[in-house]
């Protein structure tokens, strides 16, 4: 089975979930994207941290997708692939949920005013040094979630190697 244009999608699937999650501006400001979706939605500094967050989701399917591919190569990596497998349902619905929660939440006015209200009014200075914040913060917790796999993975095998 040739294998190849797996690889190339799962590259193409990791690079784009790189951009969303590195540089959301980068896709944000595409012409199509601007001609299709409300511009001023696409400005707003909440679409910025929603877009980032299905970065991390769309970089742990790619890496899934890799791994799943390396599967036959060791032992490890079938492992590996499998926590990643449950890492990224885990990730896709507690970022799935806690969105459902906001929303409630604004409707029902727990959070006054509503959180994408605060988070747009921000100035111009404070939304640059968040900007820099969320890709520190969403780099951290994508290396911070294949990191936790590999070592759950290692301890699992060192476990039932003995």
């Amino acid at each position: 089975m040739n294998l190849i244009p797996f690889i190339a999608f799962g590259i193409l699937v990791v690079g784009f979930g790189l951009v969303l999650l590195a540089r959301p501006s980068l896709y944000l400001n595409l012409r199509h994207v601007r001609n299709t979706f409300n511009p001023n939605l696409l400005n707003s500094p909440f679409y910025r941290v929603q877009t980032r967050a299905f970065g991390l989701v769309l970089t742990l399917f790619g890496l899934d997708l890799a791994f799943a591919l390396a599967r036959k190569a060791s032992a490890f990596f079938a492992t590996v692939q499998e926590v990643l497998h449950v890492t990224l349902f885990i990730v896709f619905f507690a970022i799935w949920i806690g969105t459902v929660l906001l929303w409630v939440f604004e409707k029902l006015k727990v959070i006054r005013p509503p959180l994408k209200e605060r988070y747009d009014a921000a100035s111009p200075e404070l939304d640059l040094y968040r900007q820099h914040k969320e890709t520190v913060v969403f780099l951290c917790v994508l290396a911070g979630v294949v990191l936790i796999a590999a070592l759950v993975t290692f301890l699992a095998t060192k476990v039932h190697g003995s």
